[in-house]
């Protein structure tokens, strides 16, 4: 009988000059990157590594540090909130969901799980997309 095994690697904190060097000695390359990301700070070069290598890109705990965003960006998360009538918690989820991220809301309250599926209920314009550190050439 044979087995098949397979292997799938997932890394955390690797910048665009470490996963290149990973490229170029690691026998399996990672199927996952898990860097830290917020609405403003979007990890640009590292998520077009992983578009270029088919991997999946996962901010983590991208709704921890709200308070200590930026006013520009909080304040346009506000506005966006207001518009879609939605938590600025939900904006930033639907951005990350949008800008093709694979995001994992934590939480252990019904009442937040319930509101992170409206994240599903609206889509941000390109131009909202692009206030929050998206670019517009990059596919939304």
């Amino acid at each position: 009988m044979t087995s098949l095994v397979s292997v799938s690697v997932g890394v955390s904190n690797f910048d665009r000059p470490l996963l290149e060097e990973l490229h170029s000695i690691a026998t399996t390359l990672p199927h996952l990157v898990q860097n830290w990301a917020e609405p403003g700070n979007v990890d640009l070069d590292v998520r077009a590594y992983c578009r270029a290598s088919h991997c999946v890109y996962q901010p983590y705990a991208p709704l921890r540090n709200v308070r200590f965003l930026s006013p520009t960006i909080r304040s346009v998360l506000d506005r966006l909130a207001e518009k879609y009538s939605v938590s600025l918690y939900v904006v930033i989820l639907r951005f990350f969901i949008q800008s093709g991220a694979a995001v994992i809301p934590r939480s252990t309250k019904k009442e937040h799980l319930e509101e992170n599926l409206l994240a599903f209920e609206f889509r941000l314009e390109a131009e909202e997309m692009q206030s929050l550190g998206w670019l517009l050439s990059d596919p939304v």
